[in-house]
């Protein structure tokens, strides 16, 4: 017997946040798409950011994109009430922090 699951990207599929991450940035937004914050910094410094300078930066980004988009942080429109209504098990992924909103 075949289980079936669904696993979903929260940022930017399970919670339409793409126009927050791309509005000032369009070109920044295309060359890092799908990558955690610390490779991004990697790539647009040209060279290995120190880590632990990269993750209070990325903390301090990941602060002002929270308080940004807090009133509209929201699941898209049905998507898990879609599945869940199947049974189907589903679980959210993130390459964001671990802060909690």
């Amino acid at each position: 017997m075949h289980k079936l699951g669904f696993i979903v990207d929260m940022d930017g599929t399970m919670i339409d946040s793409m126009g927050y991450h791309a509005h000032p940035l369009p070109k920044v937004l295309e060359m890092t798409t799908g990558r955690t914050c610390v490779e991004c910094m990697d790539l647009l410094f040209e060279r290995p950011v120190d880590r632990q300078k990269a993750l209070d930066d990325v903390h301090h980004k990941e602060s002002l994109y929270r308080d940004l988009f807090e009133s509209e942080f929201r699941e898209v429109k049905g998507l898990i009430a879609h599945v869940t209504e199947r049974g189907i098990p589903w679980a959210a992924g993130t390459a964001g922090d671990k802060t909690v909103w």
